[in-house]
């Protein structure tokens, strides 16, 4: 007797906990988790489509109440609603409006599972046909689709820029910058002065130091890629005090859109593949943003070193244009600042490229997050930073006899 109530003791608390986990607060937001990866429900354009989740308004969602039991409209936090469009049973849409039944939707599971969500208008369920990044969603799935299962989290809204924590522009010292200009070589034959000769400030490399290639086009030096070229590895790329880490590339491929190659490794750990976006076609360069992510899928967040692998992904020799290669990031908050004294010191400039101004300071340290010295100065107006590297900082500063403590980010 005692043993079945224990047991019925944990399946009613678990069973709380699964009905925490489902039942949508009204006051929250939350993310619509696909319960196979963890991509969320977003925006692409007005399609709603799985995407990374970066933490912002289009991928929070209001659970508003119908007055139906278990039916609501699914409100982000850009004020669009998740709609099936018009009479397409199998299209979705976001829109500024209620469209009658076809704005509502009924949570069918709420158990450890996770839930579905049924279409009140045609009785069918939203899911996707992949789990990829921008993998649209369609609303005419049965209850039994594997990408059609979701887990609610309480979400978070992201309001600040991300922060270029490295970018490669690829305008290498000595290689000829004038239009229609192309230089070959192996990486090294310009790495090793200082500052670097690379212009992100880390001396690139090739698999087996193999040749790579730079064209000048619209006045612009970019690495050109073919199957036939050596990966492009840039290695060892300092991201400390940074979190949600995401890679933007600009670019564009001969004979239409198709994602590079991508592989990143934390440290000295193993290269991890990426999911990436593709980049446009001749006379359509775009951006492509995409989370980086460790093996289990989860976004990278305080690291200290990571390295990208770029190579071309089709087996013919159509020529891929890539400049701008660049590591994205948030500061994260410092957890180490000085637990003795509640001042806060203003770091300003801040981001800061040059120096940053110390004026009535007597004493100023710059440590790193690890509490590593590097830098020290001693009734100085300013300090320079110029020589650190990019990153974040904690500046301790003594001025009339208090120790104030501030967060510097490094660019």
């Amino acid at each position: 007797m005692k043993k079945l109530f224990i047991s019925l003791c944990l399946f009613l608390a678990i069973s709380s906990v699964y009905a925490l986990n489902f039942v949508p607060d009204p006051n929250k937001v939350y993310n619509i988790v696909e319960s196979t990866s963890n991509a969320v429900i977003g925006a692409s354009g007005t399609q709603p489509a799985l995407t990374d989740k970066i933490d912002i308004a289009s991928q929070a969602f209001h659970f508003v109440s119908t007055g139906a039991t278990d039916t609501y409209y699914l409100l982000n936090a850009d004020n669009n609603y998740l709609n099936k469009k018009g009479t397409s049973n199998w299209e979705s849409i976001y829109e500024t409006a209620i469209n009658g039944t076809n704005s509502e939707w009924v949570i069918v599971g709420a158990d450890a599972t996770g839930i579905r969500l049924k279409n009140n208008n045609n009785g069918s369920y939203i899911a996707a046909d992949g789990t990829s990044f921008g993998s649209s969603l369609y609303t005419d799935k049965d209850n039994a689709n594997p990408r059609g299962l979701y887990k609610l989290q309480e979400a978070t809204i992201y309001t600040g820029t991300p922060t270029t924590v490295y970018n490669e522009t690829f305008s290498a010292t000595g290689v000829d910058g004038t239009d229609g200009a192309i230089w070959t070589g192996a990486p090294s034959t310009l790495a090793g002065a200082s500052p670097s000769k690379w212009p992100g400030g880390v001396d690139l490399q090739t698999t087996g130091d193999g040749n790579m290639t730079l064209v000048s086009q619209w006045w612009n030096l970019r690495l050109k890629l073919t199957t036939a070229d050596a990966a492009v590895i840039i290695p060892n790329i300092n991201v400390v005090g940074y979190t949600n880490l995401q890679f933007s590339i600009d670019g564009y491929r001969e004979g239409g859109s198709l994602a590079p190659i991508l592989d990143v490794k934390v440290g000295t750990g193993a290269w991890v593949s990426q999911a990436t976006q593709g980049v446009g076609n001749y006379w359509n360069w775009t951006t492509a943003v995409t989370s980086i992510k460790d093996a289990s899928g989860v976004q990278l967040s305080n690291v200290s070193t990571i390295s990208l692998r770029i190579s071309s992904q089709e087996s013919s020799t159509t020529k891929y244009y890539f400049d701008n290669i660049k590591i994205l990031g948030r500061p994260s908050v410092a957890t180490s600042l000085s637990s003795a004294s509640k001042d806060v010191f203003s770091v300003y400039p801040n981001p800061a490229t040059n120096y940053i101004l110390t004026k009535n300071a007597q004493k100023v340290t710059i440590t790193d997050l690890n509490g590593r010295l590097v830098k020290e100065a001693f009734n100085a107006e300013r300090v320079d930073v110029s020589t650190l590297a990019k990153g974040v900082y904690l500046v301790k500063v003594n001025v009339a006899g208090s120790i104030q403590v501030g967060k510097l980010i490094k660019e």
